[in-house]
């Protein structure tokens, strides 16, 4: 799941607010089944749905910050293509909250 390449455009156009553009031109870190097993654990356990609701909410923290400065774009595309951006998306992804 983490090896999966995307390109910078595709980043670049999430930085800019486009959150259906992974949808749209199918960049997705995972398949359909992995995404529905994400979301059916993400309903049923507390300890999990915790967790990731706190990565989101951290991930997404950092990144409005590095986007706040003068490089922020370049910094937030390099940020979200690492493997802890990847894993941001898969689980967004996973729990629907990347939906347009």
């Amino acid at each position: 799941m983490l090896s999966s390449d995307i390109a910078d455009d595709a980043w670049a156009a999430y930085l800019r607010g486009d959150r259906g553009i992974f949808t749209r031109r199918a960049v997705s870190l995972l398949e359909a089944g992995e995404a529905k097993a994400i979301q059916q654990i993400f309903e049923r356990d507390d300890a999990f749905r915790a967790n990731v609701s706190r990565y989101i909410h951290d991930f997404e923290g950092i990144l409005r910050q590095v986007l706040s400065t003068r490089d922020g774009n370049a910094l937030g595309v390099t940020l979200l293509s690492s493997d802890l951006g990847k894993l941001y998306v898969a689980l967004a992804q996973g729990i629907e909250r990347l939906r347009s």
